[in-house]
């Protein structure tokens, strides 16, 4: 996996490619958050942070 304009290659971590494979599977069982629902999750939990 690249990231942006880096000159070394990233390699995920097995926890993290786990992790990322657990996350797509959860999408295609359509077990997914809005935007709009993971910001008002966010604001609940961080209340003490500015939101724009």
């Amino acid at each position: 996996m690249k990231l942006l304009n880096t000159q070394t290659e990233y390699k995920l971590s097995l926890k993290e490619r786990k992790a990322i494979e657990e996350a797509m599977e959860e999408s295609k069982k359509g077990n997914i958050l809005t935007h709009e629902q993971v910001l008002a999750e966010a604001k609940q939990k961080y209340s003490n942070l500015k939101f724009e």
